[in-house]
């Protein structure tokens, strides 16, 4: 476990941020669509986060040996409803090797970074694909409840 470091993403990570957002979308449902995947959008949006301000938009990165495996992408907004902020998972990926209880370890730091900008809650999501029965466990686990559900249409 030593070998592994959780950290703010620099712009030296950018690379690998691209990659793992590449390979996010290669197992989503989102690969199905008719949209194709954008590496110039993805890497506009990276540099986005990356720009900041860290208040309102943030990426994590797990690092193995100084080499991210993992990373957390999350924004906060206002609450259509209320005076308060949301944070909102983005994106949550770590290479299937690095997987396990170092995942978590991505959605604490992120909780705990929702909750210093002064967030009330947060907003994960799980895609409909093989991991979405342990997900729906790890998120229980830590307290959230299921709210809502998304459906996709591709227009012709």
């Amino acid at each position: 476990m030593i070998d592994y470091n959780i950290r703010i993403a620099s712009w030296g990570d950018k690379k690998y941020i691209e990659d793992m957002c590449y390979k996010f979308f290669q197992e989503a449902p989102h690969s199905k669509l008719k949209d194709t995947y954008s590496p110039s959008r993805v890497s506009s949006l990276i540099e986005d986060y990356l720009k900041g301000p860290k208040e309102t938009k943030i990426i994590f990165v797990l690092t193995f040996k100084d080499e991210p495996v993992g990373m957390i992408a999350g924004l906060a907004y206002p609450n259509l409803f209320t005076d308060s902020y949301v944070a909102l998972e983005q994106m949550w990926w770590v290479d299937e090797e690095h997987r396990g209880k170092l995942s978590v370890s991505l959605i604490e730091v992120y909780e705990a970074w929702a909750k210093k900008i002064g967030c009330t809650s947060c907003i994960v999501s799980s895609l409909e694909t093989r991991h979405a029965p342990l997900l729906d466990r790890v998120y229980k686990k830590r307290g959230y409840m299921k709210t809502e559900t998304a459906y996709t249409k591709d227009f012709d």
